[in-house]
C-alpha cells in the first residue's frame, strides 16, 4: 500500500499488511554492516524488526476505526523521520567499523613491511 496522498476516509484497514509499516531504507542501508561486524549487523536488524512488529501490533490491536486512523496517520508522520534517523545511525556505525578495519589493515601492511626488513637483515647476516 502506497500511504502518499492517502483519502483516510477510504481506508480498509483490512488491507493494510505489516510490510505497510516497513523499514525497507533502513535494511537496505543495513547491508554494508553484514560484512563489517555481523554483532552489529544483527543487532540493527533486530531493532528494525522490534520496530516494524511494534508499529503493526499498536496497529492491529486498536479495536475501532478511529483508534487506527489516529494510529496510522501517526506512523505515517513520523516513520519516516524516525527510519532517517536510524539511518543514520546505521551509517555512523558503518564508518566508525571501516575505519576499524582500515587501522586494522594499515597495522598488518605496516608488521609485514616489518618482518620483511627483519628476514633481509637475517638474510645479510647469514
Amino acid at each position: 500500500m502506497n500511504f502518499s496522498n492517502i483519502n483516510f476516509s477510504d481506508i480498509k484497514f483490512s488491507d493494510i499488511k505489516i510490510s505497510d509499516f516497513s523499514y525497507a531504507k533502513a535494511r537496505a542501508a543495513l547491508e554494508p554492516l553484514r560484512q563489517l561486524n555481523n554483532e552489529e549487523y544483527n543487532w540493527f536488524r533486530h531493532k528494525i524488526i522490534t520496530i516494524e512488529y511494534a508499529n503493526w501490533r499498536r496497529f492491529a490491536d486498536a479495536t475501532d476505526a478511529v483508534a487506527k486512523r489516529n494510529l496510522l496517520i501517526y506512523h505515517l508522520r513520523n516513520s519516516e523521520e524516525n527510519e532517517l534517523l536510524l539511518i543514520e545511525e546505521i551509517n555512523e556505525v558503518i564508518a566508525r567499523e571501516q575505519r576499524k578495519l582500515a587501522r586494522a589493515q594499515r597495522k598488518l601492511a605496516r608488521e609485514q613491511r616489518e618482518a620483511a626488513k627483519n628476514n633481509n637483515k637475517e638474510a645479510a647476516n647469514v
